[in-house]
């Protein structure tokens, strides 16, 4: 699990390009540029929590505790899920937290066992 909330530090996330790029192109477009996002990301307080397989339903159910259900908000409140990477492998969703606007994006293999992802509606 890898929690960025630097929007410049999302290149260095290990995945693939065909992940990567759309990623990076979903993430920008609210703001309309990647100098707009960078600061917007630094004034409203977003993140991005990136889950692979490693990350069991332990680890997750520890992390939501620890930073005020925010994977229970993405389960249970979607403003936004959309499928990216090659063949659809990926699930990209974001939760608004508060009315500031802050919110956590959230970006997991689309076929991760853990049950905070089973409910999320495509």
């Amino acid at each position: 699990m890898e929690i960025i909330h630097d929007f410049r530090q999302l290149t260095s996330l290990p995945i693939k390009d065909s992940i990567r790029v759309p990623l990076l192109q979903h993430l920008t477009e609210p703001f309309g540029s990647i100098a707009n996002a960078i600061e917007c990301w630094e004034e409203i307080g977003c993140f991005l929590v990136y889950i692979d397989h490693s990350d069991g339903d332990r680890a997750l159910n520890v992390f939501d505790q620890a930073h005020n259900y925010c994977l229970t908000a993405i389960k249970k409140h979607p403003e936004y899920v959309v499928k990216i990477g090659e063949n659809n492998s990926h699930l990209l969703a974001l939760a608004i937290l508060h009315d500031s606007g802050s919110g956590v994006y959230l970006l997991a293999p689309i076929n991760h066992p853990s049950s905070y992802f089973k409910s999320i509606k495509i």
